[in-house]
């Protein structure tokens, strides 16, 4: 019944059952030896994080939008459009 407990998701087994499977004992826990055997063979029980997105990346990752595509094809029309209509200079209205 042990190996088929370990081949299931713990969270369906019953709590004596996984206790079993993994050859502790609910009351006392695992003795030290036990413990420090699973802990070099296994490694401690953490959950390993993702690396953080570089700037570069998210920065990069805002030019999948087709908006952004169609704010810089009107910034450059704009752009155009001053320096055709002002000669390049700066004028005041």
């Amino acid at each position: 019944m042990a190996e088929t407990a370990l081949r299931q998701d713990p969270s369906v087994l019953e709590v004596e059952e996984v206790a079993e499977a993994l050859a502790v004992d609910l009351a006392s826990g695992l003795p030290s030896s036990e413990a420090a055997l699973r802990l070099a063979a296994d490694g401690p029980n953490e959950l390993r994080g993702t690396p953080p997105v570089p700037i570069w990346r998210k920065i990069l990752a805002q030019f999948q939008d087709p908006l952004i595509y169609l704010l810089l094809v009107a910034v450059a029309i704009s752009l155009v459009a001053w320096a055709v209509g002002s000669g390049g200079r700066w004028t005041r209205s």
